[in-house]
């Protein structure tokens, strides 16, 4: 076991040492997009000898395929990756761009829906994150939409969720 020296940009190179290439690959071009330039980093990372299929598991289970493949777009970094990897990344971001526009779509009619019975709603996580953090629907990966209301409006949000071929759930 090492021990990690405590303190600043140390501590975070320390820790980048210990983790395994493929992961530190998933976490250098995931917070890559925040970044304005193309950090030499991302490079040295992607060009040693990764494990592709645990990339690509990895990711896939840390919810970041779509963020990372955006990345190797506006970084210009498809060149490193087989082909096969490239496509499967390409594949699971416009497949999730699909399912987001739908998912804003429905959450949109659902939203009007509790506005016009006077229910006040807040939108938390995936759709909110997506639009208004990441600034592109496609690159936070969700399966569900979380909203939240009052106690007292559970009933009436239920019955409306019915109405529009959303089933009640069993307990909430």
């Amino acid at each position: 076991m090492r021990l990690l020296h405590r303190g600043g940009r140390g501590l975070l190179k320390q820790i980048k040492n210990i983790m395994r290439g493929e992961d530190n690959f998933i976490t250098v071009l995931s917070c890559s997009i925040w970044n304005k330039e193309k950090s030499e980093e991302i490079e040295e990372v992607i060009k040693n000898n990764l494990d592709w299929d645990y990339v690509l598991r990895k990711s896939r289970k840390e919810g970041v395929s779509s963020l990372i493949y955006y990345c190797l777009k506006k970084f210009e970094l498809q060149k490193y990756l087989p082909s096969e990897v490239l496509k499967n990344f390409e594949e699971i971001y416009y497949q999730n761009s699909v399912r987001n526009i739908f998912m804003v779509r429905e959450t949109g009619k659902v939203l009007e829906s509790f506005k016009k019975e006077g229910i006040e709603s807040i939108i938390l996580k995936g759709v909110f994150l997506a639009e208004k953090i990441y600034r592109n629907i496609a690159l936070r990966e969700m399966t569900d939409v979380d909203i939240l209301i009052r106690r007292k409006d559970v009933k009436k949000a239920n019955r409306i969720l019915n109405s529009l071929g959303y089933p009640t759930p069993k307990y909430y």
